[in-house]
């Protein structure tokens, strides 16, 4: 295959490393809004694995059956992921529920929870 010669329609681009902890900014296509989305959850449905978008309200913890025998959970919340922040306190795969850290209680917001 060729290289490409022209510069000025092909200019020469630093690359950049990506990490998947970086985020990527879209647009949800339900209601139109710009959202953050970790790159880590995108690769996550990109390997088959759930992702659970919930918002919550006054929250201390969270609960969805979906979680229960799941190996580990993460999750992301404005622009940050919630486990490596210390805002899980614990996650019990039998009943399938996290439990935050009261530090971060009542906790009002969206959370995009990845389960691993």
């Amino acid at each position: 295959m060729p290289k490409i010669n022209n510069k000025q329609e092909y200019p020469v681009v630093n690359e950049q490393n990506i990490s998947l902890d970086d985020f990527l900014i879209g647009t949800v296509s339900a209601t139109g809004t710009t959202r953050t989305f970790p790159i880590r959850s995108i690769k996550a449905l990109l390997d088959g694995k759930m992702v659970k978008i919930v918002s919550l309200s006054g929250a201390s913890s969270y609960q969805n059956n979906d979680f229960v025998g799941a190996n580990d959970i993460y999750g992301f919340t404005q622009g940050q992921e919630i486990k490596t922040g210390g805002m899980i306190d614990s996650f019990n795969s039998t009943t399938g529920e996290i439990a935050f850290n009261s530090s971060f209680t009542p906790f009002t917001g969206e959370i995009i929870f990845v389960i691993a």
